[in-house]
């Protein structure tokens, strides 16, 4: 299925411009056929597997059979690696966190099996070369957890799960080079499912009178959590979702998507507004799924959805970027039952990133996994490195104190070094020495700022006349 490429250019700024290629590729298989293979993760970060791309997921030979946890480098396109399998033991769930990615980068694989006989939730180590550490126990109750959840936001990384139709949550911390689960409090009781959380809010699916509703629980100070409330009670709520960042995976802010008997309903924390999807041609909405480009959006909103509409064999994954059209495009076409599309952030670098559609075609009986994406540009070519008449390093990158900015001009002329918000915004300017064919350095110390810079990734801006070039920089304090 072949679609004719759109190139659209947003101004996001006086500053930066982003292009998106609206060219979705044609969609193929990344797991067998004769298998059942659901539930993936992926892990997309240029400090581990040399900027590779690798997606886990869940995999059962047949319907007997027990479950394992397997992966596939999508960059490589090598083939499937069984990671957790035992004979008579379930190994399901993997969720994957990614510690402190600004600096010292590490990648835990957190996942659920009952090994102990029930099942409790457990970790297990991903290196950059590809291998994993032993395996570790994180609860050790006689019920058994479900669903569980992991994030990291800024560092503050936590878990949030079922137990016994109850909703627990736990910070992480590390404890002798590993990671364990700090004191774990019970948010709700009875009838509480499919939980999701940032570091200070916990939302999850509640039966009430045979009716499926969001609830959330908020941490008001160390250890205190407020009473359940209700944040929707409308109708039916299935398929409770947190949307996915650009950088990381980061949660910045609180954002959900859900089913709502046909509807996809959003919301944020920021708006605290319920608002249902509508887009041109579609009737139905299963399964949505959304991806945030906060760099992108003077909002702070949705970029791409995902969803499938239609039904039986009719069954298919669209995508809208909202931005720039309210038109969603078919990019499944098959004549499969599809559902349950994900989005998730690709291979990225100094200027562009990739955006990954992960969902789950019925094949034979059995579960594919099937993979489209979308290219992404973020600047105008002139900005990235107009005319090659000038060069840009940062180093350190990440860094914790303070970087070396050393850049190269062709010619002579004032000069200016800037300091770029993730949204272009101007930050700081300084004009700097201009000697032409020659390397010279810059300090930036955001500490001895008057502005308060608080860690997070940046742009740095070199400009002479009308020449300019754009590099990233990660400060991890």
């Amino acid at each position: 299925m072949k679609k004719p490429i759109l190139i659209i250019f947003m101004l996001i700024s006086s500053y930066t411009y982003a292009q998106f290629y609206e060219d979705w590729t044609e969609p193929y298989a990344i797991t067998d056929s004769l298998s059942i293979n659901t539930n993936p993760d992926v892990l997309a970060d240029t400090d581990i597997l040399d900027g590779d791309v690798v997606v886990f997921y869940e995999k059962e030979i047949s319907s007997n059979s027990t479950t394992q946890v397997w992966m596939r480098n999508l960059s490589t396109m090598e083939d499937e690696q069984e990671v957790l399998g035992a004979e008579n033991k379930d190994f399901r769930n993997p969720k994957l966190l990614v510690f402190s990615p600004y600096y010292d980068t590490r990648c835990f694989i957190i996942y659920e099996s009952n090994e102990s006989g029930n099942f409790n939730i457990y970790g297990i180590e991903f290196f950059e070369d590809g291998s994993f550490g032993s395996s570790f126990q994180l609860t050790n109750t006689p019920e058994d957890e479900n669903s569980c959840f992991v994030v990291d936001f800024y560092g503050n990384s936590s878990a949030c799960w079922e137990a016994n139709n109850n909703i627990h949550y736990s910070a992480i911390s590390f404890s002798q080079d590993t990671i364990q689960f700090d004191e774990i409090v019970t948010i709700d009781t009875n009838f509480c499912f499919e939980p999701v959380c940032s570091d200070n809010i916990v939302f999850w699916r509640k039966m009430i009178n045979d009716s499926s509703h969001i609830y959330y629980s908020e941490n008001v100070a160390s250890g205190q959590w407020t009473n359940p409330l209700a944040l929707y009670s409308s109708g039916n709520n299935t398929n409770l979702q947190m949307f996915s960042q650009m950088l990381y995976g980061f949660l910045e802010e609180e954002f959900l998507i859900w089913e709502n008997d046909g509807q996809a309903l959003t919301w944020s924390y920021w708006s605290q507004e319920v608002s249902a999807l509508e887009f041109q041609g579609v009737n139905s909405y299963y399964e949505p799924s959304g991806f945030i480009f906060d760099i992108l959006t003077e909002k702070w909103i949705p970029a791409i959805y995902s969803f499938c509409s239609g039904e039986n064999e009719s069954k298919e994954v669209y995508a809208v970027i909202e931005e720039f059209s309210n038109e969603a495009i078919n990019i499944s076409n098959n004549f499969h039952i599809d559902s349950y599309p994900k989005l998730f952030m690709g291979k990225w670098g100094v200027n562009y990133f990739n955006t990954l559609n992960i969902w789950q075609s019925e094949v034979n009986n059995n579960s594919v996994l099937y993979l489209s994406q979308i290219s992404i540009l973020i600047g105008g070519s002139e900005e990235i490195n107009s005319n090659n008449k000038l060069s840009l390093h940062l180093s350190p990158n990440p860094f914790k104190e303070k970087v070396e900015i050393e850049y190269y001009l062709n010619e002579k002329g004032s000069a200016t070094i800037e300091i770029l918000s993730l949204r272009g915004n101007q930050l700081l300017k300084r004009n700097i020495k201009a000697v032409a064919n020659s390397w010279q350095s810059f300090t930036w110390n955001p500490n001895n700022e008057e502005l308060n810079f608080s860690k997070g990734n940046y742009f740095v801006k070199l400009t002479q006349g009308a020449s300019s070039i754009v590099r990233k920089v990660v400060y991890s304090k």
